[in-house]
């Protein structure tokens, strides 16, 4: 792309990639350069952003995040997934650059490499600042330390180590259960750079569990058990990350609702109730009618392949705030009612079958990392990757 002269261009002169971001839906990680041409602009731009250079520990700030950015590149992106071709070498010119002002001036007045390079680490810079400054960060050991502790109230260990969702005398087999309490800083930066709104997404799964039963009429009865129990509240459930790809809900529904009269008559005790009920949850028709197209288009990098039952569900979170500076008196007081705020987690559900199938091919972690890198590899560098 041409490098236009500004001093020469017309005062209508309008940077037309900023206003598609403003009002054309685009994100600004997607934008070829940015339209800073002078030390003084980029101080003015990045002041506007949040950060003031003449503050000493700002100023370290924006380096720490200069440098993280670098490492990021290094260790992830740079090398390529598909192990086609060689890693990109990031140029002298950018390894170097201490002066995140100079930077932005390199993607604005510069061509070539040096340039797309320089737009690379600034996506980067952008996408890690708003990593670094969710405000859950702050409290999270406290987060999740109640919605974990929810969880772990109703597991129960047998005699031989087996795990039970429920009193181990009535609880629900567990194959496995797992706890993600808090999702790792890159993951988090490698997925907000696939998503199309970036920063702006929201980050559903920092705190995840996953109940893998032993069938799949566990499954269900684990789902069952969560709202009976009042682990999770159903009316925090947001209705637009539910997904269901591991049972036919409604054809269960029709013949289980078969068999309850004859249970509620005494025609048939409760052994009797659950065989049959596990029939109708293993048969052909009890197999889900999934729209493969849609859970595409929710995450494009999940595998068909997988199966599960899954939710996010608000947690409303209360947390108490550090001590603060009273502007009257000077001194630091403690504030006497916590703070309060709904923090979204996911839940997933599956059977033991399912689960160690998702383990194999195409559902494995490892394909679904690499396709979530080549993406943000292709949208971080653009045409040097092309």
């Amino acid at each position: 792309m041409a490098v236009v002269d500004r001093k020469r261009i017309s005062p209508m002169w309008i940077e037309w990639d900023i206003i598609d971001v403003l009002i054309g839906g685009r994100s600004a990680i997607d934008i070829p350069r940015l339209y800073t041409d002078s030390l003084e602009k980029a101080d003015a731009f990045i002041k506007s952003y949040g950060y003031d250079l003449s503050c000493e520990k700002e100023s370290a700030e924006v380096a720490a995040i200069l440098d993280d950015a670098r490492r990021f590149v290094n260790e992830l992106l740079a090398p390529d997934p598909e192990n086609r071709r060689a890693p990109l070498k990031m140029p002298a010119e950018i390894a170097e650059v201490t002066d995140v002002r100079r930077l932005m001036l390199l993607s604005t007045v510069r061509t070539g490499e040096v340039q797309q390079w320089a737009c690379a680490i600034l996506r980067l810079m952008h996408t890690i600042t708003h990593v670094n400054n969710d405000f859950s960060v702050i409290f999270f050991p406290q987060i999740q330390e109640q919605i974990v502790h929810r969880i772990q109230e109703c597991i129960y260990e047998g005699t031989e180590g087996e795990l039970f969702l429920g009193d181990n005398g009535e609880g629900i087999p567990l194959y496995q259960l797992e706890v993600k309490s808090r999702k790792p800083f890159d993951s988090t930066v490698l997925k907000l750079l696939h998503k199309v709104e970036n920063v702006t997404a929201a980050i559903f799964d920092r705190v995840g569990v996953r109940f893998v039963a032993q069938t799949r009429l566990d499954a269900l009865l684990t789902l069952k058990f969560l709202v009976d129990h009042n682990v999770v509240s159903f009316p925090n459930v947001n209705p637009t990350r539910s997904r269901n790809s591991l049972a036919n809900a409604l054809y269960i529904r029709r013949e289980m609702d078969k068999l309850l009269p004859l249970y509620n008559r005494g025609e048939i005790g409760r052994e009797e109730l659950r065989h049959l009920a596990h029939l109708i949850v293993e048969s052909e028709d009890a197999k889900p009618k999934v729209r493969y197209d849609e859970l595409r288009e929710r995450n494009s990098f999940s595998s068909t392949a997988y199966t599960s039952m899954q939710f996010t569900v608000r947690q409303l979170i209360k947390v108490t705030l550090p001590e603060v500076r009273d502007p009257e008196t000077g001194k630091m007081v403690k504030p006497t009612e916590p703070m309060r705020f709904f923090f979204p987690y996911e839940v997933q559900i599956l059977d033991r079958q399912s689960y160690i199938e998702s383990r194999r091919g195409r559902a494995s972690h490892e394909d679904y990392k690499r396709q979530q890198l080549i993406a943000a590899r292709k949208r971080i560098f653009r045409d040097l990757v092309e």
